[in-house]
């Protein structure tokens, strides 16, 4: 699932409510999320095949990517990011893959 930047996320608010306040800092969190309640109204999805995201970037993993975008606020992001800056790797060529979308 992709998030973008605009009204506050109320499904995640627990979550970012009780995330740590530095990096490396281990937190237990003692709250109850559904997880449905995350996901955007329309629920379409692209699948192909690709890789891992992180090194060594291993073929063979099959992706599933809602084709439409939940919503989460600046504040959300920004305390995501203050916990992971580098979070996305660059895209990459297709090399021939197919992208199938779900009707």
């Amino acid at each position: 699932m992709l998030f973008e930047v605009g009204k506050e996320n109320a499904a995640l608010k627990p979550i970012f409510a009780n995330m740590p306040a530095k990096a490396n800092t281990e937190t237990t969190l003692d709250v109850d999320v559904d997880p449905s309640a995350v996901f955007p109204p329309k629920q379409g999805y692209y699948d192909f095949e690709g890789s891992l995201t992180t090194p060594p970037c291993s073929e063979g993993v099959r992706w599933f990517v809602l084709q439409h975008r939940a919503t989460i606020s600046k504040a959300q992001l920004e305390a995501f990011k203050k916990l992971y800056p580098a979070n996305a790797r660059p895209l990459q060529p297709l090399n021939g893959r197919e992208v199938r979308a779900s009707m």
